[in-house]
């Protein structure tokens, strides 16, 4: 094992572990290759509600669940998936990016907190991870569940 790919596998597990937290049934999998690794999410069905309001709300929440799944390793440390927070920042805020800025230094500080809170949970899963290399969404559940 080494270095850069337990540190790989501590990145994506918190991504795993943020999801499967915050998101419920959404992880799909998890997995290491050679330097780099992946967190895969089920593609979100759309809601369907005769009520739009809650529709929006409902989206608006999963969207910044996910902002904060991206942020969970901190702000700067994985530049693809601050980009790509701050993508759906500047959706949620109709442009503004300065709204978005403040949005995510506001997500990027509740994700540290989750990070904190389920620390454990995270080292459990990098380990296996870096012993198995790819977990499904099912076999995170269990190992988180121990």
């Amino acid at each position: 094992m080494t270095e850069q790919r337990e540190k790989v596998a501590r990145h994506e597990s918190r991504h795993a572990v943020m999801a499967n937290h915050l998101l419920g049934d959404a992880l799909q999998s998890v997995e290491l290759m050679s330097d780099k690794g992946r967190c895969r999410l089920k593609p979100l069905r759309r809601l369907r509600a005769s009520n739009a309001a809650l529709v929006g709300f409902i989206e608006r929440d999963y969207l910044e669940k996910l902002v904060m799944v991206f942020l969970g390793d901190g702000p700067s440390n994985g530049v693809d998936d601050y980009d790509r927070a701050l993508e759906i920042a500047l959706e949620l805020n109709e442009g503004d990016a300065e709204a978005a800025e403040l949005q995510l230094k506001h997500l990027a500080r509740r994700a540290a907190l989750v990070v904190q809170k389920l620390g454990p949970q995270i080292t459990r899963l990098s380990e296996a991870l870096v012993r198995h290399g790819k977990l499904s969404g099912g076999e995170v559940e269990a190992i988180l569940s121990k």
